[in-house]
């Protein structure tokens, strides 16, 4: 037995590579008995041969197995750790919290803050130590009051209660936004597409929210010199695609 201990997997598919080759050199030494030479002790030795053969192959394809196995563990890989630390995260303050944005800057914060460890109790810590002294109390105080089990119900609910953006505050900040003709045109149209992407992330009903391009055009249009804006109006159609009339108005 204590042999058998330092026996590698490479030596018994050896000693059964070797053991196979002896069997075949046997089963070709074996004369097949005639019919009224049959005895009960050689019918016992042929099924006795019989069984140690296919012992040997379920041996083999066993082998075979695990020495797959083992090839595939060597090709996997370990997920790689964040290189990100508590102290590369940026303070959250409550100024960051302000205007329509809010909830993009708190989702970017939470998911740097993840990446820093996997335990929740770790993201809680981390998460107190790096928000400014006002958010910090804030937190706390709902950490005492519910039992956060998990990290997505915690990040949803401080969301909710420290976001609050409702479609016709984003109607109103769209609204108010105006293009300068001395300002690019894709740097306008850039900043609008994403205060229309928190509108339509927060909209019930996007097929009854104004259409985008549609918006961009005319505060574009608007911005223009009268001149210019007069040789561009037929750009409004829908046909005619946003990046066409940011080129024109160039």
């Amino acid at each position: 037995m204590e042999d058998l201990i330092d026996f590698s997997i490479e030596d018994l598919e050896d000693f059964l590579h070797k053991g196979a080759k002896g069997m075949e050199h046997k089963k070709e030494e074996v004369v097949t008995p005639k019919k009224d030479d049959t005895s009960p002790e050689q019918c016992e030795r042929f099924k006795w041969m019989s069984q140690l053969e296919q012992e040997v192959e379920r041996t083999k394809e066993t082998l075979e197995l695990l020495l797959r196995n083992k090839g595939e563990e060597k090709e996997v890989r370990r997920p790689v750790r964040s290189l990100i630390k508590p102290r590369d995260i940026r303070m959250l303050n409550l100024s960051d919290l302000q205007g329509i944005e809010a909830e993009g800057r708190l989702k970017v914060f939470f998911s740097q803050v993840e990446s820093c460890s996997e335990d929740l109790e770790e993201r809680k810590r981390i998460l107190m130590a790096r928000v400014d002294p006002q958010l910090a109390l804030y937190i706390q105080n709902d950490l005492s009051q519910v039992n956060f089990r998990s990290w997505d119900a915690l990040t949803y609910w401080l969301c909710e209660e420290l976001t609050d953006n409702n479609v016709d505050r984003i109607l109103n900040s769209i609204s108010e936004v105006k293009y300068d003709w001395l300002e690019d045109p894709q740097d306008f149209a850039t900043k609008l597409k994403c205060k229309y992407a928190i509108l339509e992330a927060k909209s019930k009903h996007p097929g009854e929210i104004p259409r985008r391009d549609k918006i961009i055009k005319t505060k574009l249009l608007r911005g223009l010199p009268s001149q210019s804006r007069e040789k561009l109006e037929f750009f409004m159609d829908e046909q005619f695609p946003l990046r066409k009339f940011r080129e024109s108005g160039d």
